[in-house]
């Protein structure tokens, strides 16, 4: 009988000995990945890009300041051509410039003279596009009904010029 507690003992030590005894290996926490965005830092036109939705569709953000003028192209999920669209697929469109007090609200146009394969074209004029600035703010509209918005903030490498500063 001592042989056979023994030998249980023997077993019992090996298990304990060799099994981690409610240890938990921990498993790396996955990396975070961050979103690629597989288009171009500015539009076909040089212009900002904006995004509507998931990068379904790109807005392109261009501005004349001696016409007062902007003209806004509507760009595919690559941001490098037109979407597969008529112009009567987008309706309400509308530029939001935000860093002009007060607020400028500009409804923009269909222009099919401007239109073509890189891109929708939506022109909107206004006093407040003559001012040399790098402007921030939202375009909204509507894709076949479907609500869309996006933000957009000019930097740097857009075909206007702006005055050096001091």
């Amino acid at each position: 009988m001592q042989k056979q507690c023994f030998a249980v003992f023997v077993v019992a030590l090996a298990v304990v000995l060799v099994s981690p005894a409610g240890c938990k290996v921990r498993q790396p926490s996955p990396k975070p990945t961050a979103k690629v965005h597989a288009h171009p830092e500015h539009g076909p036109h040089g212009g900002t890009l904006i995004e509507w939705g998931d990068e379904e569709y790109h807005g392109e953000f261009t501005v004349d300041h001696d016409k007062k003028e902007t003209v806004v192209y509507v760009l595919d999920g690559s941001a490098a051509k037109a979407p597969d669209l008529k112009p009567e697929d987008l309706t309400e469109m509308v530029l939001l410039l935000k860093n002009v007090t007060p607020q400028v609200r500009i409804e923009l146009r269909y222009d099919p003279e401007r239109s073509g394969e890189k891109g929708l074209a939506f022109v909107g004029t206004h006093e407040a596009l003559a001012q040399e600035t790098e402007f921030r703010g939202e375009l909204s509209g509507k894709v076949k009904g479907k609500p869309y918005v996006g933000d957009f903030a000019e930097k740097g490498g857009h075909k206007h010029k702006h005055p050096a500063k001091p």
